[in-house]
């Protein structure tokens, strides 16, 4: 039984620039490692204080929520942030 492969060259070299451009964009830009409540208000484009609270009040984001003293501003760890963020509008997008 024999085999035949046959390559398609230009497709491998799209695959292989594709992610050699991703890997060099993914270390060439800092990590946020933590934001305030102006990059919150910023990342999520919500300016309406009770709507923000909301938010902002529910467990999976205050899981993420630090503070570097003890009456400092609030601070959010950005990666947990961000994923528990996609979960509550999931989950509000249901419900509505």
């Amino acid at each position: 039984m024999e085999v035949q492969i046959q390559l398609d060259e230009q497709h491998i070299n799209n695959i292989v620039s594709q992610l050699v451009t991703e890997r060099l964009e993914a270390l060439a830009l800092p990590k946020v490692l933590s934001i305030d409540i102006n990059d919150v208000k910023r990342i999520t484009g919500i300016k309406h204080e009770k709507s923000l609270q909301k938010i902002l009040s529910d467990p999976r984001i205050l899981q993420h929520q630090f503070r570097l003293s003890e009456n400092g501003p609030r601070r959010w760890n950005a990666q947990g942030f961000e994923i528990a963020y996609q979960e509550v509008m999931h989950d509000l997008r249901n419900m509505y």
